[in-house]
């Protein structure tokens, strides 16, 4: 999927960073041709396991079907159960280090700065170091 673990390791438990890597090394080692969800993960996996550029194609990951637009009418359902009754910012993800929210925290501050009426909303699961 991507090379977090290998290119920041600081953001990962040391087992999980060798499991990753030798089972990385390994299906590399072995692979014909290697499929890559983006050009960033691409250019990572020609710097940290020197693969030609060559053997990897970059298909774009898909979007499923539960993650359309929803009608209006069920918008507002949600923002009422959720009471969100002003412009937001919303972040889904898991609250780890890895994920950077004081940048997002910094770059909110800026933008309020700036007179943006904009409120942060978080949401996902505790993740690796949650405090």
């Amino acid at each position: 999927y991507d090379l977090v673990p290998i290119k920041f390791p600081q953001t990962h438990r040391g087992d999980t960073i060798l499991a990753h890597k030798y089972a990385l090394m390994r299906s590399l080692r072995y692979a014909d041709k290697i499929i890559s969800i983006s050009y960033s993960t691409k250019k990572d996996a020609v710097k940290y396991f020197k693969i030609s550029e060559e053997k990897i194609r970059v298909i774009h990951l898909g979007v499923d079907e539960d993650y359309k637009l929803l009608p209006e009418n069920e918008i507002k359902k949600i923002k009422q159960k959720y009471n969100l009754n002003y412009p937001f910012i919303l972040y889904v993800g898991t609250l780890e280090p890895r994920k950077n929210i004081p940048t997002l925290l910094k770059a909110l501050y800026k933008l309020k700065k700036q007179g943006l009426p904009h409120k942060l909303v978080i949401t996902g699961k505790k993740g690796w170091k949650y405090k």
